[in-house]
């Protein structure tokens, strides 16, 4: 639970970060990207609940292929190099995956 981290006394804002990552094999969200991040938002006005809560989806099916790299997405490649691998489904595929995964 997000909140057995506090304790009576404490205030909410001691409340530590909650990041919830889903790994996907399908295909969930019509944007092209691999990979999403949310967040709690009220309805109508988008007001943020809170920056403490964040959900990352990561849709396997979406990975682009190894070889093509581009510098824009450097930032992303160790989590591409890491979908590729949980997307293996050989040993084959795993021998082909990177040998070094941060």
């Amino acid at each position: 639970m997000y909140s057995a981290n506090l304790h009576p006394g404490q205030e909410y804002s001691d409340l530590k970060s909650c990041v919830s990552i889903l790994i996907l094999d399908y295909r969930q969200w019509q944007a092209d990207r691999f990979h999403c991040t949310f967040h709690v938002s009220e309805d109508r006005s988008h007001e943020r609940f809170s920056d403490a809560i964040e959900i990352h989806t990561v849709e396997l099916p979406k990975l682009p292929p190894l070889a093509k790299r581009t510098e824009g997405e450097a930032s992303e490649w160790p989590l591409v190099e890491w979908g590729q691998f949980l997307a293996a489904r050989s040993e084959e595929d795993q021998r082909c995956s990177p040998r070094r995964i941060p």
